[in-house]
């Protein structure tokens, strides 16, 4: 464990600052991790986000797509009453 004989001598050669120390850097590294684990959460739902929206687009194309056919069916259609009303014939 050389981790905590470090912790021991700085407590050794600095007494109390060394504990403030200590706790300061326990308490840095646990901030650390967690703020790491936010920010991959984070990165993951933009990565999620992104795949939904180009699929909302791609629909969003499709229905575009399928509007404007029925628009042109709907032009073009003679046998309609409103629609023989404005061609004139």
């Amino acid at each position: 464990m050389p981790e905590g004989s470090f912790y021991i001598d700085i407590v050794k050669q600095l007494g109390v600052a060394g504990i403030v120390f200590i706790i300061f850097y326990i308490y840095h590294k646990s901030q650390v991790k967690l703020f790491s684990g936010i920010i991959d959460t984070q990165n993951e739902q933009a990565k999620r986000n992104f795949e939904i929206l180009q699929s909302f687009i791609q629909t969003l194309e499709y229905h575009g797509a399928c509007l404007a056919r029925m628009e042109t069916k709907i032009d073009q259609n003679q046998f309609c009453p409103v629609a023989r009303k404005e061609s004139g014939k």
